[in-house]
């Protein structure tokens, strides 16, 4: 397949180089809002379906 010059990056091009930036950031704000949202899904679940949230604690027994 054949790609026009026009259709590739040229990171040269300070257009370029803010259009890519900006999407950089757009991005990674994203995967920022997608965490807390799953991290807020995460501790519903724990509150209402009483489920404990990471490992098991370590309980001594009594019996020693």
């Amino acid at each position: 397949m054949h790609t026009r010059r026009s259709d590739q990056f040229d990171e040269r091009n300070p257009s370029h180089k803010m259009l890519m930036n900006v999407l950089g950031g757009m991005s990674e704000s994203e995967r920022q809002h997608v965490q807390a949202r799953v991290r807020a899904a995460i501790d519903a679940q724990v509150l209402n379906e009483g489920r404990h949230q990471g490992s098991p604690s370590m309980r001594m027994s009594s019996t020693l």
